[in-house]
């Protein structure tokens, strides 16, 4: 199955008829479709640019997603209950996907 460049279906057509056609119009014959699919999908287009624009949009997507550093604070002194409660936090943060800095802070004797 053949595919102008516009988006028209042209049809099912033999390997060198489409290669000519490409040829022709200065653009490249691109298989859309999986290779064990009946009959093969084939585009065409010009590559360079089909690349850049998947290129840019898949770019675009992980921009979004950023992770974020979070920081939970223990001192020697924390009793079992706040303990708890910023272990559930840190099990939260970590399922987000965000990174989890622990520390203990000491203050004096402690």
């Amino acid at each position: 199955m053949l595919i102008d460049s516009d988006g028209e279906k042209i049809g099912i057509v033999d390997l060198e008829v489409a290669l000519e056609k490409a040829k022709s119009k200065t653009l490249d014959l691109v298989q859309v479709s999986p290779s064990d699919a009946n009959p093969v999908v084939c585009k065409l287009l010009d590559f360079g640019k089909f690349k850049f624009e998947r290129k840019k949009s898949t770019g675009g997507s992980k921009k979004t997603k950023k992770q974020s550093l979070k920081e939970i604070k223990f001192r020697p002194t924390t009793d079992v209950g706040d303990y708890n409660i910023k272990l559930k936090k840190i099990k939260s943060f970590i399922n987000d996907g965000d990174k989890t800095k622990i520390s203990v802070r000491f203050r004096g004797r402690e």
